[in-house]
Parts: C-alpha cells; sequence; structure tokens
C-alpha cells in the first residue's frame, strides 16, 4: 500500500468528467482483527481496533484514537465530503473562499475570535493550524494541547463553528475577497501558472472537473453575493457529509463524550440535496502536449496512463497492491540504472501511481532531462515501459524486489510506536472518503509477509501493460523556451512512440552480484579507555587507533541508529585552483561504487536492507552521515 504523490506539478490533480450521480462510497464493515480468514481473498480488511469509529443519528462520522507521537498534543480535523466541484454556476471559486471564511467569524467566535483562540494557546497557522479546500473535499485541521481538558474542548467547538456556525458577514467577505484574487494572481503570473493554463485544457478536457477548479473565477469571488456563500454552506456543510478526526495523547472515552455530545446536535436539511459523484471518460490512444516558457527553469517528461480509483478493502486488493509495488520497484531499479550510465538520456526518472481526483488514479513515469535530449529520453522511458511488456522481468529482480518491499513494511511495523497522530488522521480521512480500509500495521505487515512468497513472476509480469496500454494515456513534456534547443513537438514525440511499436527490443540482462562488500574485514581495533558521561547519557570509547566513538541511547525510533563521522579539515585546506574539486567530489563519490561494487551494484547488494551512508567535505570539517536498522549495523560499517 505504498503511495507515490509526486505527480509533477499541483496542478496535475485535477482531473474528470461528469458521470451519473451516485451516492458517496461506503466504508467496509468493520471485522473483529483476530477472525480475519488471510486464505479468503474476499476478506474484507478490519478496521484497527486501536480506533474506534462511529456515526451519530444526524450522520455525522467520527474516529477516535490514542496516539502519544507527538505527546501533549492531539490532531482535530474536521472533513468535508464537499468541494469546488459541488459549486453552481454563480458559486466558482465560493468553496475555496468559504475556507477562508470561517476562519473570520463564528458564532461562538466572532471576528477573529477563531485565530486569537488558536494563537492564544500556541497554535501557529500551517504547522499547527490549516485548511484546504480540493474539487472533492474540504479539511480543516487543528494540533492542540491537551494538557488542558477546557483548551481541549474549546478547539473541538471551533470544529463544531467551523461546521455549520460561520456568521459569513458582509463586511468581511468584502476585505477578503482581494486576499483570493492577490492568491489567484500569484500563482496565473508565473511560469507553472502559465504552463498550467495551457496544460489543464489538455488534461481536463470537456469535463466538471475544468469547469470547477478550485481557484475558481475571479469575476465571480470580486463580486459573488453573501447569499450565494450561505447557499453551498448550507447545502453542503451538513452532519451525513462530515467527518470528526480525533487523534493524539488524550482520554479516548473522554474524547468520544466529547465528539458525541458537541456534534449530536449539528441541524440536518429538511431534504437534503444528493452528493454527485463525477468520473473521467476514457480516451482511446495516446495524447501528446509539449509546453515551453521562458521562466520554465527545468525540463520534465511525463507518461499518465489513467485507471479507475479502486481503494484497498480487501485481502484481495492488498495482494493486487503489492504485486503492483513490486513491478515499480523493479521499474524504477531499471530506470535508476540507466540515470547512472555517463551518457545517460535522462537525468532521473521514477515510476509509481498516485490519485487525480478521487475516482481516477494515474500510473506515472516522471523523468528530469536535459531539454536537447528531451526525446532522447521519451524514447528511453518507452522503451523501457516496452521492453517490460516483451520480456517481463527476471527471477533475481523479483527477489531484490521483495525484499525492498519486506523491509519497508518491517521497519513500518518496528516503529508502530513512533507513528505521528497526523498519519493517522490522513488514514481516517482517506477511509471516510473513499472508503480505504484502515488496518492494523500488525495485520498489514502479517498479511504482506504471507503474501510476497505466493506472488508469482507471471503476476508481476502482467502488471507491464499498467504502463504500456495505449489508450487512456498522457505523454507531455514541460520546458524553458530556448531557441537554441528548441523542445521536440507532439508529432515528433509519437512518431517515437509508433517506431517503438515494431522496434526490436532485447530483454533485460540482471548481472549477478556479490553479496560480501569486503570479502575480508579488518581485525578489530581494542578498547582503550571508557567515559561515562551521566549527565548526558553519553559513553565515550577511545579505539587504540586513535578513533574515539560516542554512544548515546535514544528512543525516538525503534528501528534506526543514526552516526555521524566527523574529522577536522575540510576543504580550507586546499588551495584555491583546488576548492571547486575539493567541494564536489563528496559528491562524485557518493554517485560513484565501493570497493569492486558499481553504484548499480551496491544497489543490488544492499536490496531490502535500510542502510544508508553519506560523504561530505565541509568548509572545515569531513566525514560521513548515515543510519540503518539496527539488524543492518554491520553492513553500514
Amino acid at each position: 500500500m505504498i503511495r507515490w504523490f509526486n505527480l509533477i506539478f499541483a496542478f496535475t490533480l485535477l482531473l474528470s468528467a461528469c458521470a451519473p450521480i451516485q451516492p458517496p462510497p461506503a466504508a467496509p464493515a468493520p471485522v473483529a482483527a483476530d477472525s480475519l480468514p488471510v486464505d479468503d481473498l474476499d476478506a474484507p480488511l478490519p478496521v484497527d481496533p486501536n480506533v474506534r469509529v462511529g456515526a451519530l443519528d444526524n450522520g455525522l462520522t467520527y474516529y477516535v484514537r490514542r496516539n502519544t507521537e507527538p505527546m501533549n498534543r492531539a490532531e482535530l480535523w474536521l472533513a468535508i465530503n464537499a468541494g469546488s466541484i459541488l459549486e453552481e454556476d454563480d458559486q466558482q471559486g465560493l468553496a475555496h473562499f468559504l475556507e477562508h471564511m470561517l476562519f473570520n467569524g463564528t458564532e461562538n467566535f466572532p471576528g477573529f475570535g477563531v485565530v486569537d483562540f488558536l494563537e492564544s494557546i500556541g497554535m501557529a497557522f500551517g504547522p499547527d493550524v490549516n485548511a484546504r479546500t480540493s474539487f472533492d473535499e474540504t479539511v480543516y485541521t487543528i494540533q492542540a494541547p491537551t494538557n488542558d481538558p477546557e483548551t481541549l474542548a474549546r478547539a473541538l467547538q471551533v470544529l463544531k463553528d467551523w461546521a455549520a456556525y460561520a456568521t459569513l458577514d458582509p463586511e468581511e467577505i468584502e476585505q477578503e475577497r482581494g486576499v483570493i484574487v492577490e492568491e489567484w494572481r500569484l500563482r496565473d503570473q508565473t511560469a507553472a501558472g502559465r504552463i498550467s493554463n495551457q496544460l489543464l485544457p489538455f488534461i481536463l478536457g470537456d469535463s466538471r472537473y475544468a469547469e470547477r477548479l478550485p481557484i475558481g473565477d475571479m469575476d465571480i469571488v470580486r463580486s459573488a453575493p453573501r447569499e450565494a456563500f450561505t447557499r453551498f454552506y448550507e447545502t453542503w456543510y451538513r452532519p451525513d457529509l462530515m467527518a470528526v478526526i480525533a487523534v493524539g495523547d488524550f482520554d479516548p472515552d473522554e474524547m468520544e463524550r466529547l465528539i458525541q455530545e458537541l456534534f449530536a446536535d449539528l441541524p440536518m436539511p429538511d431534504a437534503p440535496q444528493p452528493r454527485p459523484v463525477y468520473d473521467l471518460p476514457s480516451h482511446e490512444g495516446t495524447r501528446y502536449q509539449v509546453i515551453d516558457d521562458p521562466e520554465q527553469p527545468s525540463t520534465q517528461l511525463t507518461i499518465f496512463t489513467l485507471r479507475p480509483a479502486e481503494p484497498i478493502a480487501t485481502v484481495a486488493d492488498v495482494r493486487e497492491d503489492v504485486t503492483t509495488d513490486l513491478y515499480y520497484l523493479m521499474m524504477n531499479s531499471r530506470l535508476e540504472e540507466i540515470a547512472r550510465a555517463a551518457d545517460a538520456p535522462f537525468l532521473s526518472a521514477s515510476s509509481g501511481s498516485g490519485s487525480l481526483v478521487r475516482p481516477v488514479n494515474a500510473a506515472v513515469i516522471s523523468a528530469s532531462v536535459q531539454e536537447e535530449k528531451a526525446l532522447a529520453a521519451a524514447e528511453a522511458i518507452v522503451t523501457e515501459i516496452e521492453r517490460a511488456r516483451r520480456h517481463g522481468f527476471t527471477e533475481t529482480e523479483l527477489e531484490r524486489a521483495r525484499n525492498e518491499l519486506l523491509n519497508l513494511y518491517e521497519r513500518l511495523y518496528n516503529e508502530r510506536n513512533n507513528t505521528a497522530s497526523r498519519n493517522y488522521a490522513d488514514e481516517y480521512l482517506r477511509h471516510f472518503l473513499t472508503g480505504e480500509a484502515i488496518p492494523s500495521i500488525e495485520l498489514v505487515f502479517g498479511l504482506v509477509q504471507e503474501l510476497l512468497p505466493q506472488i508469482t513472476l507471471e503476476e508481476v509480469n502482467d502488471k507491464a501493460a499498467i504502463l504500456a496500454d495505449d489508450d487512456n494515456r498522457l505523454l507531455y513534456i514541460t520546458g524553458p523556451r530556448k531557441e537554441e534547443t528548441p523542445l521536440p513537438s507532439e508529432d515528433d514525440l509519437a512518431a517515437v512512440v509508433a517506431a517503438l511499436e515494431t522496434a526490436g527490443i532485447q530483454p533485460y540482462v540482471d548481472s549477478a552480484v556479490s553479496a560480501d562488500l569486503i570479502e575480508t574485514p579488518p581485525e578489530p581495533a581494542a578498547i582503550v579507555d571508557v567515559m561515562e558521561l551521566p549527565d548526558l547519557g553519553v559513553t565515550i570509547l577511545t579505539l587504540e587507533n586513535g578513533v574515539r566513538v560516542l554512544l548515546k541511547p535514544t528512543d525516538f525510533k525503534d528501528d534506526e541508529i543514526v552516526f555521524n563521522a566527523i574529522s577536522p579539515g575540510g576543504s580550507s585546506l586546499y588551495p584555491d585552483e583546488d576548492f571547486p574539486n575539493a567541494s564536489t567530489i563528496d559528491d562524485v563519490v557518493n554517485e560513484s561504487g565501493v570497493g569492486d561494487f558499481t553504484q548499480t551494484d551496491l544497489a543490488k547488494a544492499l536490496a531490502g536492507k535500510s542502510v544508508t551512508v553519506t560523504p561530505y567535505i565541509r568548509e572545515l570539517t569531513e566525514g560521513f552521515d548515515g543510519n540503518a536498522a539496527p539488524a543492518n549495523l554491520e553492513t553500514l560499517f
């Protein structure tokens, strides 16, 4: 269940078209964790027993979980299953505008009362208090202190006021119009904004989403009457489209009681409107787009293959998701290997999947390229897509990918007691909005351990069709406008892809690597002195070769040891003519292998291990930074 969120530009998270009106997706019914038949692929995933999921008589859903990371803090979220996609023609931009207005006066917090209260308890906008409006939902978040019960209850009252008791003062609306227009102006008058304005019609086409961008229509933002705001607020801010999420260092019994007491009387409309859902219609073939801008600093190549979003809800869904993750891990290893070549056609590339809008996911390959190599990069990436489709992967690649994926889940499991409350809140938000299951990490790790050995190479190779499917595919390049190195045209890209359909492409050859980084480890250096610093909890060991080792036990993480090796010196020791070399050679070393291992060989040898070592040369020092799981400490050294 790995998520790949870097979908190049924020505005590419904007995609869909009209579909029939449907109810919001239903959440899977809870199942007792100890009754899950793991060999039954149709078995629904049980809700984590550590979270309480409930519903009030008015339809509001709530989630409550005690979690102590960070201590004395709680994440309090209000989720509204409504966003800009639900705006009427005269409301375009008001879902986002309304989000602003909820900070400008409510029944129990008039004027700037919300802001004053949150600042009075030490909360700051950004890290502690925030809100966001997208096409399909609006979410308000507060991180509140929990050491004072009255303060915590007051913070929950803010959520309740946001839910139904905003004042929407006409004077405040007038003052806020300029803020929204300035947000729009700053976005629109940049290279990203200009590229967005050209790219959006290519991605969105003739769809409802193209007509309901969250920033909205500035003519409406400048002039919409208060009635248009209240109509949206009263229609869509209602309990059956709301969830209250509370995760943090508190008594869960008391938190559940507070939520039930505070939110039970939120009013429901007498005749609530059905909440429509929209989808993206399919299209035949691959569409191409090239966009340049004189202020765009870099060139990016992106391939999207659009697919229906299907929330993970059963054991079969987990197996499908793990199989897909294995495919992306192996594809990424091949792309990384190409990028390390001296004459690489791209600087970096990676594949994965992510959400565009709620009903639509995208399988993605994204690459950073030099503008003069943009066409070569497209050819190289589509070649790898075709190579995987025609010839598949190898058993040795699959074994490494299995080890990597298992290691990832093992680390999540080992660090389960250090999971941030915000991460849990985000999971529960997806459960509310999409019906994605929220099982415990213990259950998921157990499933992954059992499923990984069962997944065959043939199953993973079947996934190669995801990125190779010509239908519902978008290929576009964005980059700087330079007369000396113009970007290729759409026709150039289409010709490259068409030629590769019949080109001869050889299977990938996976080179074998030794498992031992050092054939004969050096003899250990004896400890000649031990010094304790009890006030700091530090032990200093002096070795016979003069090295001093400072040991400091911590409980910040359960599955990580962090180290730093440092010595005095650095680039200041070298004459001016050598300074460029001295200040950049650490990057060269970091991108080179070690010993007889190339960087590609090293990546293969370390597959499935949690080990990071990074050399550095600073002005007055040089050394190494890194970390490892305790089980991989010897490998790190």
